[in-house]
């Protein structure tokens, strides 16, 4: 008669069953069971301990994720400031380089000529560090114009119109960097 082999014990012959007290037999079974409750709590400590270790991991991995994030933002924020920064020291010089041109009388001078090309070429430099100018065309809009004249009409439909541009405005990456300073009809009362 074959016996089972039970997993841990090593398998006895009849006479040796014979041999053994029922309380050794006993103890013995109570000691192979010690040793199978320790294996798992062993196991059941490392499956914790484990899972402790994978969330610390995850956790990790997200805060260095957020940190790549977060870098890539303040680098992209100083860059943005950096380019209005030299944008707003330039501005002062566009401006004189425009009243320059306004200024002259001969525009077939070739100094004249000659201003108007670096103008061109020194707009289109800010312009590709994303300068816009800000249009003056139609209505009033205060929150990219700014009001310092106004001039008396008789017509309705004209109140609100903006009828000259007096500086220039600019718009840097869609943010008003410089409001445009304008005459703007205004109704006869």
């Amino acid at each position: 008669m074959d016996r089972e082999h039970v997993s841990g014990v090593e398998p006895l012959e009849d006479q040796d069953l014979a041999g053994l007290a029922k309380v050794e037999l006993v103890e013995m079974i109570r000691g192979r069971d010690r040793d199978l409750k320790r294996v798992e709590e062993e196991l059941e400590r490392l499956r914790a301990s484990y899972d402790d270790l994978m969330g610390e991991a995850q956790r990790n991995k997200a805060d260095f994720a957020n940190y790549v994030r977060r870098v890539e933002r303040d680098r992209e924020l100083d860059r943005k400031r950096s380019a209005e920064s030299a944008v707003m020291a330039l501005l002062p010089v566009l401006d004189n380089l425009e009243r320059t041109l306004s200024s002259c009388r001969d525009q077939e001078d070739p100094i004249f000529k000659g201003v108007q090309m670096v103008t061109r070429q020194f707009l289109s430099a800010l312009e590709s560090l994303g300068l816009e100018c800000i249009s003056v065309e139609g209505r009033f809009d205060p929150a990219v114009h700014h009001a310092v004249d106004f001039e008396e009409t008789q017509d309705p439909d004209r109140e609100g119109l903006i009828v000259a541009e007096l500086q220039r405005g600019y718009l840097l990456g869609g943010k008003v960097i410089r409001p445009a300073l304008v005459r703007v009809a205004k109704l006869k009362d």
